[in-house]
């Protein structure tokens, strides 16, 4: 029996008396001709003129002030946000033989641990400059833990006629990191006037593909001196335990293409070298004898002749500037571009991190994620850092960037959107799939690419975190890329602070999908040592046909801030082929029961296999190697395909599985199935819908209010006041029901204590009054069930003003506002 308690209100009186919003990736960008230009059109980039920065660079003498100032500072930039910028300038349009360097004071960057570097480059000339001179030479991102400390830069020691040493930048080719070529007849060890301990990543805008061998006589080095770095190879494929290139698949430098790539300038092995028959003046060579002699012209040997050395350089992760070099990737096309670095220390004790560099991957006008224009991953050997000498290294360098020109000149220009160990963050991706039928999952074993079943439940789990650093992570938002195969069901986010809210899952767009981690358009920020959380949760779809497996790549994610990003990639998976084929057939199943009864249990029709018929599984699967699992309201279970197929000898896919009445609960209930295979194969989950039957109380529209009335000392009835309504509900598939009232009468409603001289009453359609009281429940409707279907009965709809629940009043009755209260009763029994 089903209890309800409704009020009834009244009031009463004596005559005389009164009584509350991306831009498509590849659209145009901003182009900027010249350099003050390019500056006011800067991205937003971090304020390196602030306080947080007065004292992080270094960028003064390198030992060759003497050749010229360093043309490396930080700048003033415009800003989009309207807060302030700034750039470092490298080196500037018109200023040929010129070198720039600027480090950070202190070994900021650890290699024990996940780095990142995220920057906008700008290298372009300015057209008055480019018919004569050219456009070049480029500029290096470098990490080194030089002997020189900040005054590190590639620079040679040779002697004029006077026997003086004269200190010589590394200008041209070298761009003040890589070695410098002497021009000598005698082979010199490149890496010995290089930065020595470090690692640079290139921005080559010159083709220094010159090669004296091309010439059919001799050599005159007095024209051409060697430009020989880009002949060398460039290698993309490296040894995981040694972290040495591939030598057997190497490629050729196009002949004056702008490039990226990576090496160590300090070491031999960067430089191949060559010789060839040519003449030269005013250098110091040595004598039969072993002494040394300088020719000049006019003096002894107006031009000598000998084999000159020139040297090519081994270039590892090699880019070029993709498929949309001609369009908005050139990295000479007048536009900022912008550049990821994203460093994965070594693991297990090794030594031999992973440094990952991503070109054109941000958009230059909105600052938004697209697709890169390219991309490689190299080793980084950490014992290349190492100095001699140096056994309790701490594995901390300095970073900084490095740059000259030649003949040629051009603007280099660095916006940093994240400056290396300003924010020391992290950001990981684990890709899990559901055990069968259990609530757990279980992260897939990422040591070989991972095959994942088609119709698997999968769960996405992301961590955002701040491990250190002079700056809070500041306004951080996530843009996760979800694998195509994956239909997302539900998520959920847990900022560092521990507050939880669901994700909205359908903003996702294609593969991607932004989550705002703040309470505003801002993001979050993280200023101590905490991790946010993001759990998304799906099934994997097929992607094909079911005779072949079909391969997802890497997904990565970006928690993009205002100072500080972070990546997270999940694994490269392959989704499993499968002819199993989950169908439920709802106009075939029972989908109505009576809830809480025991013995009816709801019958699903499916069809696990298509197509179907003895036919189609004869060949290479039977039902003896089919489990259907069937999940409702958290509980999963399963059974043999053959201990409920529905007529084995017609077709060996048909089921009818029973749904037991315990497993339901009240109302609607999802009821899921899937089917598996020994081999391993799984279909996609269907899903429908099971009512369990009842009946209850439905709405009611308010209180029972009584039409106030001035008493006469007559006896009176008095009719309701409002239009009154109160339902039943009833979704069974059989069964009466029947309602009951019973009540205490009412009182004055300041005087608890003091009863209304008369009573609530009822009369029904045949005007029969019943007089309601406290001891016997007087009976005021009944129905029964429509056979599963929802029926709602209100049963004031046919009540007359003089009919139903009425108030009668005696003569003798006080005047005041009463108040009462009616229970009722619900019984499927009279």
């Amino acid at each position: 029996m089903k209890k309800g308690i409704l009020a009834a209100v009244t009031t009463l009186a004596v005559a005389g008396l009164g009584l509350w919003s991306s831009v498509p990736g590849y659209a145009a960008e901003s182009v900027y001709y010249n350099y003050d230009d390019a500056l006011k059109g800067a991205p937003q980039g971090v304020d390196l003129s602030s306080d947080d920065y007065k004292d992080y660079f270094w960028n003064g003498d390198n030992g060759v002030a003497t050749v010229g100032g360093n043309m490396a500072k930080v700048v003033e930039a415009g800003s989009p946000s309207g807060d302030k910028n700034s750039a470092i300038q490298i080196s500037k349009a018109s200023r040929q033989n010129s070198w720039g360097a600027i480090w950070s004071k202190k070994t900021v960057f650890d290699l024990t641990k996940p780095e990142t570097a995220s920057m906008w480059i700008y290298a372009s000339t300015e057209q008055q400059y480019l018919k004569d001179w050219g456009i070049g030479d480029g500029m290096a991102f470098v990490l080194q833990n030089s002997k020189d400390g900040v005054n590190a830069f590639s620079k040679a020691t040779t002697l004029d006629e006077s026997k003086n040493d004269v200190v010589t930048p590394g200008v041209g080719e070298s761009m003040g990191v890589w070695g410098m070529d002497p021009e000598d007849w005698n082979k010199t060890q490149l890496s010995d006037n290089a930065i020595d301990h470090s690692w640079a990543l290139e921005f080559d805008t010159f083709g220094n593909d010159f090669n004296p061998a091309s010439f059919s006589s001799q050599w005159d080095l007095n024209d051409r001196a060697p430009s020989s770095f880009d002949l060398g190879k460039y290698y993309n494929s490296f040894d995981d335990s040694s972290g040495n290139p591939n030598t057997d698949i190497g490629g050729t430098i196009p002949s004056g293409e702008n490039h990226i790539a990576s090496n160590y300038p300090g070491s031999p092995s960067t430089y191949t070298s060559d010789n060839w028959s040519g003449i030269k003046t005013n250098i110091w060579g040595k004598t039969a004898l072993g002494g040394s002699i300088w020719y000049y012209p006019q003096r002894i040997i107006p031009n000598y002749l000998a084999q000159y050395y020139y040297y090519k350089m081994t270039h590892l992760g090699y880019l070029d500037e993709g498929k949309n070099a001609t369009n908005t990737d050139k990295m000479t096309d007048h536009r900022w571009h912008h550049v990821t670095l994203t460093y994965t220390p070594p693991t297990n004790g090794g030594s031999i991190g992973k440094m990952k560099y991503v070109y054109d991957d941000k958009n230059s006008d909105t600052g938004q994620p697209k697709e890169p224009a390219n991309e490689a991953t190299v080793p980084l050997k950490l014992d290349e850092f190492k100095q001699d000498g140096q056994d309790n290294w701490d594995h901390k360098v300095r970073w900084g960037f490095t740059g000259s020109t030649g003949k040629s000149t051009e603007n280099n220009l660095v916006v940093f959107d994240q400056v290396p160990g300003d924010v020391e963050n992290n950001a990981t991706a684990t890709l899990s799939t559901q055990n069968v039928d259990s609530d757990d999952f279980t992260a897939v074993d990422t040591s070989s690419t991972p095959t994942i079943p088609g119709g698997t439940v999968v769960k996405l789990d992301y961590t955002f975190s701040r491990s250190g650093g002079i700056q809070p992570w500041k306004d951080i938002n996530a843009s996760l890329t979800i694998p195509k195969s994956i239909t997302l069901t539900s998520g959920t986010l847990t900022t560092p602070d521990d507050k939880t809210s669901k994700v909205d899952i359908s903003k996702r767009d294609g593969t991607t999908l932004p989550v705002a981690l703040g309470s505003d358009d801002k993001g979050y920020t993280i200023a101590d040592q905490s991790t946010g959380h993001i759990t998304l949760y799906g099934t994997i779809d097929y992607l094909g046909d079911a005779t072949s497996d079909v391969s997802e790549d890497a997904a990565v994610s970006y928690f993009n801030g205002s100072n500080a990003s972070a990546q997270a990639e999940l694994p490269a998976f392959n989704v499993k082929a499968s002819s199993l084929t989950m169908t439920i057939a709802p106009e075939e199943s029972t989908l109505g029961v009576d809830y809480n009864v025991s013995g009816q249990s709801a019958q699903i029709v499916g069809q696990a296999k298509f197509p179907y018929g003895t036919a189609a599984g004869a060949a290479a699967m039977t039902s003896d190697d089919i489990t259907i699992h069937l999940e409702v309201n958290g509980t999963r279970e399963s059974k043999p395909l053959t201990t409920i197929l529905f007529n084995p000898s017609q077709d060996p896919w048909v089921f009818i599985y029973p749904v037991d009445n315990s497993l339901l609960k009240e109302g609607p209930n999802k009821v899921s199935l899937y089917s598996t295979s020994k081999s391993g194969e799984r279909s996609n989950i269907d899903s429908t819908t099971v009512t369990a039957g009842s009946f209850g109380f439905g709405d009611i529209s308010e209180d029972l209010v009584f039409t106030p009335t001035v008493l006469s000392g007559a006896t009176t009835t008095i009719e309701r006041s409002n239009d009154w309504s109160f339902y039943i509900d009833d979704s069974r598939k059989s069964g009466d029901w029947y309602l009951s009232a019973k009540t205490t009468g009412m009182t004055l409603k300041t005087a608890a204590d003091t009863r209304l001289d008369g009573d609530l009453i009822y009369v029904d359609s045949n005007n029969q009054t019943q007089v309601l009281n406290d001891d016997n429940a007087t009976l005021i409707d009944s129905g029964s069930a429509n056979n599963g279907e929802d029926k709602q009965t209100n049963i004031a709809a046919d009540w007359k003003p003089d009919q139903g629940i009425l108030l009668r009043v005696n003569g003798s009755a006080m005047q005041g506002d009463y108040t009462g209260v009616i229970h009722w009763y619900l019984s499927n029994t009279p």
